[in-house]
Protein backbone atom coordinates (compact mmCIF):
# COMPACT_ATOMS: atom_id res chain seq x y z
CA UNK A 1 0.00 0.00 0.00
CA UNK A 2 1.42 3.55 -0.88
CA UNK A 3 2.21 5.65 1.71
CA UNK A 4 0.72 8.62 0.13
CA UNK A 5 -1.91 8.84 -2.73
CA UNK A 6 1.33 10.76 -4.34
CA UNK A 7 3.08 7.32 -4.30
CA UNK A 8 0.17 5.56 -6.21
CA UNK A 9 1.34 5.65 -9.25
CA UNK A 10 5.02 5.13 -8.84
CA UNK A 11 5.59 1.14 -8.09
CA UNK A 12 8.91 2.12 -6.45
CA UNK A 13 7.12 3.89 -3.28
CA UNK A 14 6.11 -0.21 -2.42
CA UNK A 15 9.34 -1.85 -3.26
CA UNK A 16 12.91 -1.93 -2.17
CA UNK A 17 15.59 -2.00 -4.46
CA UNK A 18 18.04 -4.93 -4.55
CA UNK A 19 21.65 -4.37 -3.88
CA UNK A 20 24.82 -5.36 -5.52
CA UNK A 21 26.26 -5.29 -9.32
CA UNK A 22 24.02 -7.93 -10.68
CA UNK A 23 20.92 -7.43 -8.80
CA UNK A 24 21.12 -3.42 -8.20
CA UNK A 25 18.88 -2.69 -11.42
CA UNK A 26 15.95 -5.16 -9.57
CA UNK A 27 13.31 -3.90 -7.24
CA UNK A 28 11.38 -6.57 -4.90
CA UNK A 29 8.30 -6.56 -3.84
CA UNK A 30 6.35 -7.99 -1.05
CA UNK A 31 3.03 -9.84 -2.43
CA UNK A 32 1.50 -11.87 0.69
CA UNK A 33 4.43 -14.33 1.77
CA UNK A 34 6.01 -13.85 -1.26
CA UNK A 35 8.65 -11.89 -3.40
CA UNK A 36 7.67 -10.11 -6.58
CA UNK A 37 11.26 -9.21 -8.11
CA UNK A 38 11.04 -7.11 -10.98
CA UNK A 39 12.65 -4.63 -13.39
CA UNK A 40 11.01 -0.89 -14.17
CA UNK A 41 11.06 0.97 -16.76
CA UNK A 42 9.91 4.65 -16.38
CA UNK A 43 10.16 5.63 -20.32
CA UNK A 44 7.74 3.30 -21.18
CA UNK A 45 5.77 2.87 -17.76
CA UNK A 46 7.08 -0.40 -18.19
CA UNK A 47 7.18 -2.99 -15.26
CA UNK A 48 9.01 -6.45 -16.07
CA UNK A 49 8.46 -9.28 -13.51
CA UNK A 50 11.71 -11.55 -13.39
CA UNK A 51 10.06 -14.18 -10.96
CA UNK A 52 7.32 -14.65 -8.62
CA UNK A 53 7.77 -17.36 -5.67
CA UNK A 54 8.57 -17.69 -2.27
CA UNK A 55 10.57 -15.51 -0.67
CA UNK A 56 12.91 -18.53 0.45
CA UNK A 57 13.67 -19.63 -2.65
CA UNK A 58 12.77 -16.51 -5.06
CA UNK A 59 16.53 -15.26 -4.95
CA UNK A 60 17.80 -18.72 -5.86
Amino acid sequence: MPSTPEDAGDPRATGAALKGSELGEFWKHRVGDGRLICEIHDKGITIRVLRLGNRREVYR
